[in-house]
């Protein structure tokens, strides 16, 4: 059995992670295959949540499921991006989530696929989807969704709640990168630098979908959505189109962090690389005097003197402290 934060779930080789009819007051019923099986429209909206990489899920789907072939294909599809259909009276929605922690793999989002109509609501996923889980909580609690548009409406807000924490992470570690640019600190700046890089390319791969999803919501009228409930998504998605808006000023700013960073360093090291050559040029003269008097022949000045190698080390440390002043009078150091 599997179970997250004590709430024991259905086995792991079931696709069922669990399901509720909702009472209409902010609770209700679990239930599992055999009451799925034997519900009915009267008895409350059916909420089924799967994994639709079990066999027994994507089975119940394709053959006990009612719906539209683009319906089943959608709640199984491996990859979806966000996008929104209405059907009648019912609405095929793909939402995608991002971890809030820019330590994380922004390409591990979740992607959560959900058919709501008047009478059930069908949600599949395949990794854990934290919204799904406080849902249950607050269904065991009495504080759930008491109906269909409510339950979308919830399921949305924690999505774009996990999305605003990492904007503001982004920000923040953009305005401490600028802050501390003139830092030394580069090999910290680069790692900072390429997660939230990372991520601001996930959340413009998804944002503006999402948004567009969303505000295809608001054109057709869903009998199950108040106009409360309208306008919340209509405020959600000006959101997101504000969102994917400041992506493009955040990118820029990473961009000239970018610029600057490599700037520096390719500044650090052209100067080391300039103190090499004067180093180089310094010991040049100064090692070919030392191979030249080093050979073993005969012939070899002061080979026969007591103050020969005194005086030879004289000249080479003279001849060092020349150069380096005709270095600095040449404004080379």
């Amino acid at each position: 059995m599997e179970s997250i934060a004590g709430i024991p779930m259905i086995g792991e080789q079931s696709g069922l992670i669990l399901a509720y009819i909702l009472d209409g007051r902010g609770g209700g019923r679990e239930a599992g295959w055999q009451e799925i099986a034997a519900w009915q429209a009267s008895d409350g909206v059916l909420w089924v949540h799967l994994d639709y990489t079990k066999a027994d899920a994507r089975t119940w789907i394709r053959e006990q499921l009612t719906l539209p072939r683009l319906v089943h294909d959608a709640l199984l599809a491996p990859e979806a991006r966000p996008r929104s259909v209405v059907i009648n009276d019912g609405l095929l929605i793909v939402l995608q989530g991002v971890s809030p922690d820019l330590d994380e793999d922004p390409g591990n989002t979740i992607s959560l696929r959900v058919w709501i109509d008047n009478q059930r609501i069908i949600s599949t996923r395949m990794r854990r989807v934290l919204p799904i889980i406080l849902m249950r909580y607050a269904l065991r609690e009495g504080n759930g969704p008491q109906q269909q548009g409510e339950f979308l409406v919830l399921v949305i807000e924690r999505i774009i709640s996990v999305m605003e924490k990492l904007f503001v992470k982004i920000h923040t570690t953009i305005d401490e990168l600028e802050d501390h640019m003139m830092d030394d600190e580069h090999t910290l700046s680069r790692k900072n630098l390429a997660a939230v890089r990372r991520a601001i390319i996930v959340l413009r791969r998804y944002l503006l979908p999402q948004q567009e999803s969303l505000h295809h919501i608001q054109q057709q009228p869903l009998p199950w959505l108040n106009r409360e409930q309208f306008d919340f998504l209509a405020e959600v998605s000006e959101k997101l189109g504000h969102y994917y808006a400041d992506l493009e000023s955040l990118s820029d700013r990473a961009a000239v962090i970018q610029e600057e960073l490599a700037s520096r360093l390719t500044e650090q090291l052209n100067r080391r690389m300039y103190m090499l050559s004067i180093l180089s040029g310094v010991f040049l003269p100064l090692t070919f005097l030392t191979g030249l008097l080093g050979v073993n022949i005969g012939g070899i000045p002061g080979q026969n003197d007591a103050w020969a190698f005194l005086i030879f080390s004289l000249i080479i440390v003279l001849m060092g402290v020349l150069q380096i002043l005709v270095f600095r009078w040449l404004r080379w150091l």
